[in-house]
């Protein structure tokens, strides 16, 4: 194909191309850019989220630890609580020894004294009599019939003792008295 046109023409033309050639560069590398900027802004969206669901993953994995942690120790103190629990119960179930002696030896009058003195526990198991929790038995020694007649009766006179059994058998002697008697406590 002959080009009869004329120079300027051809070099308008030229020029014309030139500049479509540049604006199409210009486009092409224009919308390379915007590709670009929004690949980068879709990767830092898309890393963005996936540091909120490891943070959250890391908040639930860490509640879930602490609340297993504090169910571990509500266990423990639950433990400690049932065993506390059981220790006071043993413990009310046991008579008070010293405050029983320390009553006996208020009403004992001067001059007698103690010789021995035991407790078990009351196993009755019978209906009909009432059941105290333990038996106790002492004897020991009293100068006068008038001191052991004062001992039993202020002993007697003790609400927290119960049948009382004084022998007659202490009876028997006027002085230097070895006495014994039994009775039963709540």
């Amino acid at each position: 194909m002959i080009n009869l046109l004329p120079p300027e023409i051809k070099q308008e033309f030229s020029k014309k191309r030139i500049k479509k050639m540049i604006m199409i560069f210009g486009i092409l590398i224009l919308m390379f850019l915007i590709c670009l900027i929004l690949i980068l802004v879709s990767i830092k969206l898309y890393t963005q989220g996936q540091m909120d669901y490891q943070k959250i993953l890391y908040e639930a994995k860490e509640r879930q630890f602490k609340d297993s942690r504090a169910q571990e120790i509500q266990k423990e103190i639950t433990g400690y609580n049932e065993g506390i629990l059981k220790l006071e119960f043993f413990y009310q179930k046991q008579a008070d020894i010293i405050k029983i002696i320390e009553k006996i030896a208020q009403i004992l009058p001067s001059g007698a004294y103690l010789n021995s003195f035991s407790y078990k526990k009351d196993d009755n198991k019978d209906n009909e009599k009432e059941s105290y929790g333990w038996q106790i038995s002492i004897s020991g020694y009293a100068p006068t019939r008038e001191s052991l007649s004062e001992f039993r009766n202020n002993f007697k006179q003790e609400n927290d003792f119960k049948d009382i059994v004084f022998p007659s058998s202490n009876w028997v002697k006027s002085i230097d008295i070895n006495f014994s008697l039994s009775f039963k406590i709540k």
